[in-house]
């Protein structure tokens, strides 16, 4: 089927509206908060340092963060809120019951997120305007400090809402995964300060050529790393009986499951995990925060070893929420599906279960390597193009697109005619 003049104006549409979107987006990136006192709350929050807190919010809000702009907390509020609601709704089965029997309740499920996301801003904006000592300062013609806090930490709010609309809005209207895209965009909007630094550190003979190189090249390696584990499947075969019949195919049908089950949620877990403590250390002056914000920063030792405990619990805690082995199981028998070599119900659990497990432990292991690298990176040479969190997002928000694009494509039988039309503007 060929790709006409309306599939043509229909995705062109997509796009329009989704860059337009995401201009807006970036350009909100930009507007300051007024009343805020940015350099006392960037050394207060670490940014002076190399990592930790500071540099991972900064990377992931786009800059917003660093600069304290309007969409300073940017999406993460929303994605916080979305992980609670779906750890709540595994571990209450009435909650679960309530979301998977009714379709008609997903305008309810996004109104209770957004309320949980509404509840981490004040939280969050609370903590900056009044957890830092002279974050605020009084605007000429304000009636009163509290006053111009309050309407700064609403102002952090009504940003995280109009973002959350744009990735709805891009959701709907452009070409999907609008928050994901939302926080890809922020990361890679960093890379031209990022690549200018490392050139810099070159220029004063800090960082030599050779380091220089070493440094790009491990960068796409660990890219294409991603990249390769990212499309790594075990495929589990499952026989389902021939219609009107006891006897099994020989046809079979597969269970795809992702060698990385848990996605990027183990780092983010992990590293707000060692963040906590490092920023309550810094309310307090003493020889055990002292030392707490010292060994536990990013690149230390304790750091990078509590950070691959953590994301090895975080990623087997994780995935026991997103797959459950009984619901497999069940749903197998319930079909007539059946593993060769396994019975039906407790023995084709009990092998599903196993399984995962193993994955869980591979792709721990990769996910601790992927955040490790980078770390290892800046104790050497200060610095490095992006953390390994980042670079997971980048990857799973690149491939999640032009998978659904992909699909949008196909549907309409259209995806090799548009592919030769895009060759043509290949050199």
């Amino acid at each position: 089927m060929n790709l006409n003049s309306n599939e043509m104006l229909s995705l062109f549409k997509k796009l329009f509206i989704t860059i337009s979107l995401l201009i807006l987006y970036r350009f909100g990136s930009y507007v300051p908060v007024p009343g805020l006192n940015v350099s006392s709350i960037i050394s207060f929050l670490g940014g002076d340092k190399a990592g930790g807190f500071f540099d991972t919010f900064h990377m992931l809000s786009g800059g917003a963060f660093g600069r304290m702009t309007i969409f300073a907390l940017s999406v993460m509020p929303y994605v916080l809120s979305s992980i609670i609601f779906q750890l709540l709704s595994t571990t209450f089965k009435n909650l679960k019951e309530w979301i998977d029997n009714d379709q008609g309740n997903k305008k309810k499920i996004s109104f209770y997120v957004k309320l949980i996301m509404i509840f981490i801003c004040l939280l969050q904006g609370s903590g900056i305007v009044f957890g830092v000592d002279g974050a605020m300062r009084l605007l000429p013609g304000s009636i009163s400090l509290f006053l111009q806090s309050f309407v700064t930490i609403s102002t952090f709010m009504a940003g995280t809402l109009t973002l959350v609309w744009i990735g709805d809005q891009i959701s709907s209207r452009g070409i999907g995964n609008g928050i994901s895209i939302i926080i890809f965009i922020g990361i890679i909007s960093e890379f031209p300060n990022l690549f200018n630094s490392l050139f810099e550190l070159n220029k004063v003979s800090y960082l030599g050529g050779f380091a220089l190189f070493f440094i790009i090249l491990s960068f796409f390696i660990l890219l294409f790393f991603i990249i390769f584990v990212e499309k790594s499947y075990l495929y589990i075969p499952v026989q389902y009986p021939r219609r009107n019949s006891n006897i099994y195919s020989n046809n079979f049908s597969y269970i795809p499951l992702k060698v990385n089950i848990s996605g990027v949620i183990p780092p983010i877990f992990a590293s707000t995990a060692l963040m906590l403590p490092m920023t309550i250390a810094r309310f307090y002056s003493n020889n055990i925060s002292d030392f707490i914000i010292y060994y536990f920063s990013p690149g230390k030792f304790l750091y990078l070893i509590c950070n691959c405990i953590l994301i090895f619990i975080f990623s087997f805690f994780y995935s026991g929420f997103i797959l459950d082995t009984d619901d497999i199981s069940y749903n197998l028998k319930k079909n007539g599906g059946l593993i060769p070599g396994k019975r039906p119900g407790n023995n084709t659990k009990i092998y599903i279960k196993n399984i995962i497990n193993r994955l869980n432990f591979i792709g721990s292991i990769y996910l601790s390597l992927i955040c490790l690298i980078p770390d290892i990176f800046k104790s050497l040479y200060t610095s490095f193009l992006i953390s390994g969190t980042g670079a997971l997002i980048i990857i799973g928000v690149v491939l999640d697109t032009t998978s659904h694009l992909k699909s949008y494509l196909l549907d309409r039988g259209s995806y090799d005619k548009f592919m030769s039309k895009i060759s043509k503007f290949r050199c």
